[in-house]
């Protein structure tokens, strides 16, 4: 079997976008362990929200490389209805693909082919610094509330997370508040190695991952177990998102140490443990001697 290598290559992450505040009634909200907001706003035609949330936000902190979800919810006012909502935030997050949900009127849709609802992948659009989510043709919505996952890319440090954009039937309304917030804190990013899957069998695929947030796009990454190469995982380089994948086929059942390292501006050493188990399908395959039954063929037929 051919060893395969995957290097996956994303865009890199770009600056953090300078926005400016546009009719925005309330700023940062308080922090709390995994959840910062609703930062809130109104116009003359909806009331928003916007709200950070994330396994790894912990009072307001977050470590780079990690993911963050935002939810926005946009409410009209009187009888004006909704044409779309476009997320507007910084460069340095970056949407992850299949993973907005959004619900209208009770009724869930989703361009995530894994999540319960209406699949709907054709009214979600995403580019450098937005996402956005629009029903076709001349359709509009009484009210949506939004989730969509982000990776984040940026510099450690406060982060105003952005805010966002809408279209209404009202058209004194403009629909721009581009610095909602709410704000997180950047941490530095945590280095690591992760395998998948953890429990392997031999002659089957193993994804290795390293990956350094705080890292630069090129760095070098030499992966090895007990001091020799892995086949199939050498010549590995940091991509866009600051980290690297290969795929490794084991030949050998075992206990395998991995150990990476980074030549980042600092250089970094990760480690990790594979196991590797035979593959059942090798044994050899013989007449089963045991039975659950006891007695002799007489006493089962009777």
């Amino acid at each position: 079997m051919n060893t395969k290598v995957v290097l996956r290559r994303l865009a890199a992450a770009g600056a953090i976008a300078a926005l400016g505040a546009v009719g925005v009634m309330a700023g940062v909200g308080a922090a709390a362990a995994d959840t910062v907001g609703p930062a809130k706003g109104s116009s003359s035609a909806v009331d928003f929200s916007r709200e950070v949330s994330g396994f790894k936000l912990v009072n307001g902190k977050v470590p780079n490389g990690e993911t963050i979800t935002i939810t926005n919810r946009v409410n009209r006012k009187l009888a004006w209805l909704i044409y779309y909502v476009k997320d507007t935030h910084p460069s340095c997050m970056q949407a992850v693909p299949n993973t907005s949900v959004w619900t209208v009127s009770g009724k869930t849709y989703t361009n995530d082919p894994n999540h319960a609802g209406t699949q709907r992948p054709s009214e979600v659009t995403s580019g450098l610094g937005w996402t956005q989510i629009k029903p076709p043709g001349a359709n509009s919505w009484e009210s949506v509330t939004w989730t969509q996952d982000y990776l984040l890319m940026c510099d450690v440090g406060a982060l105003n997370t952005g805010g966002l954009q809408y279209s209404t039937t009202w058209v004194g309304d403009q629909g721009s508040h581009p610095n909602v917030g709410p704000t997180v804190d950047v941490t530095p990013g945590v280095p690591g190695i992760s395998v998948n899957p953890k429990d392997a069998i031999v002659n089957n695929d193993v994804q290795i991952t390293i990956k350094n947030p705080d890292g630069r796009p090129g760095d070098k990454v030499v992966l090895t177990s007990d001091g020799k190469t892995l086949d199939g995982c050498g010549n590995l380089e940091l991509d866009g998102n600051r980290r690297v994948t290969c795929t490794w086929v084991p030949k050998k059942a075992g206990k395998y140490p991995l150990k990476a390292v980074i030549s980042s501006e600092e250089p970094v050493t990760v480690t990790d443990t594979v196991h590797i188990a035979e593959n059942p399908a090798s044994g050899s395959v013989g007449m089963d001697t045991g039975s659950i039954y006891t007695g002799s063929l007489g006493d089962l037929v009777g």
